[in-house]
């Protein structure tokens, strides 16, 4: 309302990175190889493209979580995002556009649920691991 702006750390998930490198043993069964990182590179690439085209120019809610705080170490609110009346977190994990981020918040078993069936189907980021 004040027309201040803040950063948000999406509660729960965390996308390969697209400007630093990628750890691939953060991601279980993805080999830590030149092509390991490179394909979560292009993984973490769809992810924001993914995040732009759902949220871009989009009204969303941002619920917050007592469980969790709501900020971070890093001063960014912490928050699961809504948009159209659905989570945007949860959507990342579907797609496999991101992995169970391991913290503490009420959703966690929810989302590692969630994680497993995409690493099941090898969706997105787990097809890194085959």
């Amino acid at each position: 309302p004040n027309g201040g702006e803040d950063t948000v750390r999406l509660l729960g998930v965390d996308t390969p990175e697209v400007r630093a490198g990628n750890d691939p043993t953060e991601f279980e069964g993805v080999p830590d190889t030149t092509a390991g990182r490179d394909c979560l590179r292009r993984h973490g690439e769809e992810a924001s493209a993914y995040a732009e085209n759902t949220l871009a120019d989009r009204a969303v809610t941002l619920r917050f979580d007592t469980a969790a705080g709501r900020r971070g170490g890093y001063g960014r609110l912490l928050a699961y995002v809504v948009v159209d009346g659905r989570s945007f977190n949860t959507a990342l994990l579907e797609r496999g556009h991101a992995r169970l981020y391991d913290a503490t918040f009420r959703e966690r078993d929810r989302y590692a649920s969630l994680e497993t069936k995409a690493r099941e189907n090898r969706r997105g980021v787990w097809s890194c691991a085959a």
